[in-house]
């Protein structure tokens, strides 16, 4: 049992156990559900768990393990990937949950197949955690996911947010507290694959994953990543990487600034000065100071509205600052942000 703490994926999921989920439920007794896919790297976050809680590596906290699979209906060996998925909790004495979705044509239109599959998936998983009444998902994305993101928010031209790429904890569903939980983001694919092979781990392999012409990211896996790696080592994704951290940083230093911002403009949590707005700030600063509180109101749970359409929303704040009919408003998701009577409102958006 004593070189389960030498193995770095071990110690990296206790540690972000240690860290992170405690706060939702009782502190010795912690609710977990890993979304599983049945490839080797949810399967390895599954055995790492699952040894995790068999010999009680937790200082004594006990965790409860359960484990989802969602059948997309895309592949026509989906039907086979979950039995191995319930025959795999089954053998490690894990809850199991399998569910069959069907995606929305014209989401898969508007969004892509990759990002229509995946709001889906997240829809369904997030139904589930609310019935069970648990507050961590975890899933199995790790350091190669995360520079294929990096990519990915590059050809969007994201911003430092895009750029800090995925979060290890984040905020999905507000009302009930369910955090998505991304312990392996450290770990590199080369360091799962050769723990799934050392403990004789079995797996099953998408084929999708070497489509390159319907999904993204596999491009940008295989024709971008891969030579990346051949051609410079490990040393040059650790370099990309290191841009999350920096865009991290950054982040944070704006959060401040806004804090302080808001501080002279502020007539309630949720309200300020539209005119004084408009006379201390430009519109970038401008534009920091409402996405950060949107942030603080919401708890990072809701996406922002694209860069266009708040370049709009603000330009419209200081063309018609002294118009008193004019009313700016912006929505997007459940929040909205509305200008009125010499005050900007951040608000919860009632849908009618």
């Amino acid at each position: 049992m004593s070189e389960l703490f030498s193995e770095k994926i071990i110690t990296e999921i206790i540690e972000f156990i240690l860290k992170y989920c405690q706060k939702n439920d009782n502190a010795n007794n912690i609710n977990l559900m890993i979304s599983l896919s049945g490839g080797v790297d949810s399967v390895t976050l599954l055995y790492s768990l699952y040894l995790i809680k068999k010999y009680n590596l937790l200082d004594g906290k006990n965790i409860n393990l359960s484990a989802i699979y969602i059948h997309h209906g895309i592949s026509k060996n989906a039907d086979s990937w979950l039995a191995f998925c319930e025959n795999i909790c089954h053998e490690f004495s894990i809850k199991f949950f399998g569910k069959r979705i069907q995606l929305n044509q014209n989401n898969i239109k508007q969004k892509g197949l990759e990002d229509a599959a995946r709001n889906a998936r997240y829809k369904a998983i997030i139904d589930i955690c609310k019935k069970e009444k648990i507050h961590y998902l975890f899933a199995a994305q790790h350091a190669n996911d995360q520079i294929e993101t990096i990519f990915m928010r590059l050809l969007r031209g994201s911003g430092l947010k895009g750029l800090k790429a995925m979060d290890n904890l984040r905020l999905i569903n507000f009302e009930n507290n369910i955090y998505l939980c991304r312990p392996l983001l450290k770990i590199y694919k080369k360091e799962i694959v050769n723990f799934a092979k050392k403990y004789n781990l079995q797996w099953i392999t998408d084929e999708s994953n070497f489509d390159t012409e319907n999904y993204t990211r596999n491009y940008i896996r295989h024709n971008i990543i891969t030579p990346l790696e051949n051609r410079f080592g490990k040393g040059s994704l650790n370099s990309i990487l290191k841009i999350t951290n920096n865009a991290a940083e950054a982040l944070q230093l704006l959060d401040e600034f806004a804090a302080e911002d808001f501080a002279k403009v502020a007539l309630s949590n949720n309200s300020l000065s539209w005119k004084l707005s408009m006379q201390l700030f430009n519109e970038a600063r401008l534009k920091n100071l409402l996405t950060w509180k949107i942030k603080t109101l919401f708890n990072d749970s809701v996406l922002m509205p694209t860069a266009n359409k708040f370049n709009e929303f603000i330009r419209q704040l200081k063309s018609s600052v002294d118009n008193k009919n004019a009313m700016p408003k912006i929505t997007f998701g459940n929040v909205k942000l509305i200008a009125k009577s010499g005050v900007i409102y951040i608000e919860r958006n009632q849908k009618k």
